[in-house]
């Protein structure tokens, strides 16, 4: 039997890197110790989240368990392999660790460019992602209707489960003149492939066409990932293939909950804080580790929004894990008015305001002009303004000395 394990993207430095240590130490080791035999463990991309300080808390935890994961390797004989991931993340960091992988004397590969093995008779395709001038002529060694693998782990975009980045990729670096990350089909994959296809790079786990899955993030640290976070657990026996997405339950909870126009307009502040805390309570109960993003569409015209906004946030600002995101129709409508308005046209009939050179009185002198066809001096204006400042200056509000810009 063949058997192994794959993980992806678990991006230390992005989140709590003590409490993701935890996970990975419960659940990835927690395997391993339940299985009498593991052929193999495979990181399919973004370990890391970015380039780490040496006294990062970050830099602690990940060389931990990239340590503790060597000593399972050496001592049960498993192989690793670490499929390179984005540039950007993975900063070529795992050079920091190579004198300690070659005297642990362990089977181990980093692998940075497209390459295939036999283990055992299991034939394997890894895929890291790759900046490439001819997608077509790169890999047609290992792309064609002639090769047939048991697994392809890889890092990098599937069409079909990626199709925004796939548009963004294609577009930003379609002349072929500088080497660009491809895109795969999951077809393509699918056919070649007896087993299943494993890739890293997309946070949501999910499978196309059966075989193809992106593992998503092993961990859960930002709003819009509430699918199951974890790993795989995968097996060939004889001509059976056997896969299973092991759950890690203790990844923090994010949770997004939208009120309506009409839960703003019919329910009192106090209804509605009500609400929060019972529903927050109740979310908390489930998983100490929640974070609770709530959403209100605040219609346009409701009285007195400011105060209402305010309110709530007043209320529950010392929940730490609650977030607001206020969608005001009013500052909507208003943001759009405006900006209809600001056309090339009205931008140049009223560059005097942006002009500095100009005293405010000039500007909103030639300002009434254009705008209402009213002729008011310059120096009436500072009149005004300085009657303004007279009356406020009588209140206590502005004091002559103080420097005000």
């Amino acid at each position: 039997m063949f058997n192994g394990l794959v993980l992806s993207d678990v991006h230390f430095g992005a989140s709590d890197s003590f409490k993701l240590y935890n996970e990975l130490s419960e659940y990835v080791f927690g395997k391993i110790d339940s299985l009498e035999s593991l052929s193999i463990i495979v990181i399919a991309g973004d370990y890391f989240d970015h380039l780490l300080s040496l006294n990062e808390t970050a830099t602690l935890y990940a060389t931990k368990f990239l340590g503790e994961l060597i000593d399972y390797c050496k001592n049960l004989n498993i192989r690793l392999r670490i499929v390179y991931g984005t540039e950007s993340h993975e900063c070529n960091q795992y050079q920091l660790y190579e004198r300690w992988f070659i005297s642990s004397g362990i089977d181990y590969k980093i692998i940075k460019t497209v390459s295939d093995e036999y283990i055992d008779n299991i034939h394997i395709l890894y895929i890291p992602e790759e900046h490439i001038f001819n997608k077509r002529e790169y890999y047609n060694e290992y792309i064609n209707n002639d090769c047939n693998y048991d697994y392809i782990f890889g890092h990098g975009v599937i069409n079909e489960l990626m199709p925004a980045s796939v548009f963004i990729n294609r577009k930003s670096s379609s002349d072929g003149k500088r080497a660009k990350v491809p895109t795969f089909s999951s077809g393509e994959l699918s056919k070649i492939t007896s087993g299943d296809v494993f890739f890293g790079h997309y946070h949501i786990n999910c499978t196309y066409n059966d075989n193809v899955h992106y593992m998503g993030s092993f961990t859960r640290w930002c709003f819009g990932e509430e699918p199951d976070k974890g790993f795989y657990y995968f097996e060939k026996s004889d001509n059976s293939y056997y896969r299973e997405f092991i759950i890690n339950d203790l990844a923090p909870s994010y949770v997004t909950v939208k009120y309506s126009y009409d839960d703003i307009s019919n329910k009192t502040n106090d209804e509605i804080i009500s609400d929060i805390n019972k529903s927050s309570k109740k979310l908390d109960d489930i998983n100490n580790d929640t974070h609770i993003r709530y959403i209100f569409n605040i219609p346009d015209g409701l009285e007195d929004v400011d105060g209402k906004i305010l309110s709530i946030r007043e209320s529950l600002k010392d929940n730490k894990n609650i977030k607001f995101d206020f969608k005001n129709g009013h500052i909507d409508k208003m943001k759009t008015i405006s900006k209809d308005y600001l056309t090339p046209e009205n931008i140049h009939k009223y560059s005097m305001l942006f002009d500095k050179t100009l005293s405010i009185e000039d500007r909103a002198s030639q300002f009434i002009k254009s705008k209402y066809d009213q002729d008011i001096s310059p120096e009436v204006i500072k009149w005004h303004i300085s009657c303004t400042d007279v009356l406020t200056d009588e209140k206590g509000v502005i004091d002559d000395n103080e420097n005000v810009e």
